[in-house]
């Protein structure tokens, strides 16, 4: 039985820009974690999403997201400086949805059900570069 490998995946309690927890983020495999194979300067990751929150506003400068709700439904909004666009995407609406880098991205979950959101992200995340940043962009999803 020893022939497999295991790793501990990270996990983060994530909060929003009150301070206030809004869900869970697990790095599932990265080209920078050292064990993962088949990425190419790559990251996937799973972030869920509690019932009633917000996770957002965050806006990458380097990094291009790819996301699809595999549990519940969500609301996400992407705003590219000037316009919303709404996607409404989940388990009845199994959409993907590509962000670009200096895009900003905003996910609600309007469910009673806590949401799984997976990410696939270019290039990876890195602790020592500060690409991302917060931002609090007024938006109410059409529920």
């Amino acid at each position: 039985m020893g022939q497999y490998q295991t790793k501990v995946c990270k996990r983060v309690v994530t909060k929003d820009l009150t301070g206030q927890d809004n869900g869970l983020l697990v790095e599932i495999a990265s080209t920078k974690d050292g064990w993962s194979r088949f990425l190419d300067n790559a990251q996937i990751y799973l972030t869920t999403l509690v019932p009633g929150k917000k996770k957002g506003f965050h806006l990458h400068h380097k990094k291009e997201n790819q996301f699809i709700c595999i549990k519940g439904n969500i609301a996400m909004a992407v705003w590219d400086g000037k316009d919303m666009a709404e996607y409404k995407i989940g388990e009845t609406n199994p959409l993907m949805v590509r962000v670009p880098k200096e895009h900003a991205i905003c996910f609600y979950n309007p469910g009673p059900d806590e949401a799984y959101i997976l990410n696939l992200c270019s290039p990876p995340y890195d602790p020592e570069d500060r690409e991302q940043e917060d931002l609090d962009l007024p938006w109410e999803p059409k529920t």
